[in-house]
């Protein structure tokens, strides 16, 4: 019996030892070139993308030098690179590291070439382009650039996630209308610019919000002017992070004064369940008394202002609108109501009203403007990370012909009858490689050239991806 175990230990051992030399010394070495094909509504002709991500450079030798190669023999249009092109983020403040990638960039021939930021990129992007002149790579930031291809005009937008915002769009949660975000790096505001809401001076505010993340920072914003300010605008805070997990009312943004009396409501809010929260503003001209209780929504509100404070003296904002801030973690808002003290309803939103929450409403995102821009030109999405398709799927706007990204490594690992082990995305790990689509938006994600953290693929070997964008023939 134990000689039969010492031969089964023998033999998976030796299975073992088996799949980790192939899956650090061979098949991160064996890159595949793929074709795809998208239809692609107003083109004459189909245009051709070479696309890359994750060449984590200087590693990835034959990944690169296929991707050399396919740009010479293929003459794409433009040479498409979804983030992480370079390994590390100390290599990307090395001038050797950024010469010899330059060179490298400048020798996959074919007509433009476009850098979505990786996460570390996007930090370092004056550096990269001060290494990389326009004539190696053009390094995209929110912004969108004409693509002229052998089929017609494309309208690309190269997004960096990190630093653009998440935008704010209506969704349902549980059959619920809500205004949602789903918050990331950068601070994203949505503000209620419709009629009135500049005058609104003594009101009472009531809304329900559910949070999904333990960290997520959640702002409710009032008696609120918004502006060019890093805060948004100037207004009340009543707000919640990964810092402080119970509620606290802030004063005015970049106000110098401090609110007298109870500003810390003691309130922490249990992760993805509803809450309720009444706000009430009062001026009797000499100073504004701001009160607030927050509860479960299916429990019972309490009968005492958890928050009760005062701002006195002649700067106090006495009039202004509503908004909602969010960070690091997604959010939903539902049934705002905003009622004058003598009971004139100045606002009732359910979000359920697409045409109205654009009209009325602004946010920063940039992305979200682009995708409600109208554009008689075919438009592609170039980013690192691709749950971007989670919000161009809840701005509502038309979807774009395609998003292409990277970031996954499709999970550079495949475990057989359960997929990759692990994406590092929202997305359902279906959608970790190849093409597919969330909610109508097409998506395609390149596995990548290079490895992350573990220098081994298994059953996802490394590739460069030629994608056609095909005209449809009526």
């Amino acid at each position: 019996m134990r000689a039969r175990v010492r031969a089964w230990v023998a033999i998976a051992a030796a299975v073992f030892a088996g799949i980790l030399s192939y899956a650090t010394l061979v098949e991160p070495n064996r890159p595949l070139l793929r074709s795809v094909s998208v239809p692609c509504p107003g083109l004459r002709e189909p245009a051709r993308l070479l696309v890359l991500a994750d060449v984590d450079f200087p590693g990835a030798a034959a990944g690169r030098a296929l991707a050399v190669r396919a740009a010479r023999d293929l003459r794409p249009d433009a040479v498409l690179i979804a983030g992480d092109l370079i390994d590390r983020m100390g290599l990307l403040s090395d001038p050797p590291t950024l010469a010899r990638a330059g060179a490298w960039l400048r020798g996959l021939d074919g007509g433009q070439r476009f850098l979505a930021p990786g996460e570390e990129e996007s930090a370092r992007l004056d550096a990269l382009r001060a290494a990389w002149p326009g004539e190696a790579v053009t390094i995209g930031e929110n912004e969108a650039f004409p693509l002229d291809t052998r089929g017609g005009r494309v309208d690309l937008f190269v997004a960096d996630v990190r630093t653009d915002p998440a935008p704010w769009g209506l969704d349902t949660r549980g059959g619920r209308p809500v205004l949602a975000s789903r918050g990331r790096f950068a601070t994203s505001w949505a503000s209620y610019e419709g009629p009135g809401a500049t005058s609104w001076e003594a009101a009472e505010i009531t809304l329900a919000f559910l949070i999904d993340d333990r960290d997520a920072l959640v702002e409710l914003r009032f008696g609120w002017r918004p502006g060019a300010s890093d805060f948004g605008g100037d207004g009340w805070r009543l707000e919640r992070d990964a810092y402080r997990s119970t509620f606290g009312l802030l004063p005015r943004a970049g106000a110098s004064r401090r609110l007298a009396g109870r500003t810390e409501s003691g309130y922490a809010p249990e992760v993805g369940i509803w809450h309720r929260v009444r706000i009430v503003i009062d001026d009797d001209g000499t100073r504004t008394r701001l009160r607030a209780r927050l509860w479960p929504e299916r429990g019972v509100e309490p009968s005492v202002w958890l928050v009760d404070a005062v701002e006195e003296g002649p700067e106090r904002r006495r009039a202004g609108s509503i908004g909602f801030a969010g960070r690091f973690g997604a959010q939903s808002l539902a049934d705002l109501r905003v009622v004058a003290r003598d009971g004139q309803v100045l606002l009732a939103e359910r979000f359920d009203d697409r045409a109205r929450f654009d009209r009325d409403w602004t946010q920063p995102s940039r992305l979200a403007a682009w995708a409600r821009a109208p554009s008689g030109l075919p438009r592609v999405v170039l980013a690192h990370h691709p749950d971007v398709v989670l919000d161009l799927a809840r701005i509502g706007a038309p979807p774009p012909s395609l998003v292409i990204a990277g970031h996954t490594h499709g999970g550079q690992v495949r475990i057989p009858g359960w997929g990759p082990l692990y994406t590092s995305s929202r997305l359902p790990r279906a959608l970790a490689a190849g093409l597919s689509s969330w909610r109508g938006v097409p998506l395609f994600v390149t596995v990548g050239v290079g490895t992350s953290v573990l220098p081994a693929r298994f059953l996802v070997p490394p590739e460069v991806a030629l994608v056609t964008l095909e005209p449809l023939i009526r």
